[in-house]
């Protein structure tokens, strides 16, 4: 059977974070990364709906943020702790 997960390209890794590339699988961290900073974040973030915190909602986003870097519209970086692999930040490129 075919080996169909995605190759992710780590792009640094140090003792003290790993970025990588925004992956499918990756909507549990960054929900629990926005609902952790949500209240930090807030200046430069639109207002949001409390269900935009929801982690259904932060599945059907990255699955479309997925979707938009495979086409080629957009590069989403996590930056990560290289120990339990919680989101530290991240950095998004759109076109």
């Amino acid at each position: 059977m075919p080996d169909n997960r995605r190759q992710v390209p780590i792009l640094h890794r140090d003792a003290d974070f790993l970025l990588r590339a925004l992956q499918p699988d990756d909507f549990v961290r960054t929900s629990r990364y926005e609902n952790a900073n949500r209240e930090h974040l807030a200046p430069w973030e639109p207002l949001r709906d409390p269900g935009y915190f929801s982690v259904d909602n932060a599945r059907a986003r990255t699955l479309l943020q997925v979707a938009s870097m495979d086409e080629g519209e957009a590069l989403l970086l996590l930056l990560l702790d290289p120990g339990d692999g919680e989101v530290l930040g991240r950095c998004s490129y759109t076109n």
